[in-house]
């Protein structure tokens, strides 16, 4: 997994400094342009009931209409996922992206290998912003397949400098024989 986080992290930076290379000095500003944004959130995670901690590592990545995402250690311990999707709605309002992903433990036996339709939704009214991100993971091995839910709902306040926000986690494991 070592050698995983290390690649994944070169290709993030590669990505970067391609990106930022990319515009030219004299570029016309006046036109609207699409949306072009990327983001690395690094996190270090203390599980409970492991006797290991883990990173957390997350990059999206979004050029126009289209959204990549990768991260390790997000969707389940040793744990790689790519994520492909494509935007719709550009407003503020309301915009939605469905995304296509893959989970790959490598040689990890306690890592995840599958498959995850996902899609994230949100928008911005004033001084309320509210994001969404749902997930359906199917395994391909042994694993059981699981639902994810994370909901976030914040209103701006004291312009733009402070914020309340409210968030929810929602997981469930789907196992042979059980019931919702």
């Amino acid at each position: 997994m070592k050698k995983l986080t290390a690649i994944v992290s070169l290709v993030i930076s590669a990505n970067i400094l391609s990106a930022s290379a990319s515009e030219p000095a004299n570029a016309d500003t006046s036109k609207p342009t699409p949306a072009q944004w990327t983001d690395i959130s690094l996190f270090h995670i203390n599980r409970l009931d492991a006797k290991n901690s883990t990173p957390l590592i997350w990059f999206n990545h979004e050029n126009g209409d289209y959204f990549l995402e990768a991260r390790i250690n997000f969707d389940w311990s040793n744990t790689a996922g790519l994520f492909l999707g494509k935007t719709f709605s550009r407003s503020k309002k309301f915009w939605i992206t469905p995304k296509l992903g893959m989970l790959f433990a490598g040689r990890s036996s306690d890592g995840y290998n599958g498959f995850s339709p996902e899609f994230n939704f949100g928008g911005n009214i004033g001084s309320f912003e509210y994001f969404t991100m749902n997930q359906h993971t199917i395994a391909v091995d042994d694993k059981p397949d699981f639902v994810y839910q994370y909901t976030e709902a914040r209103f701006k306040c004291l312009h733009n400098h402070l914020a309340i926000c409210y968030a929810i986690q929602f997981y469930k494991e789907q196992r042979a024989g059980a019931e919702w």
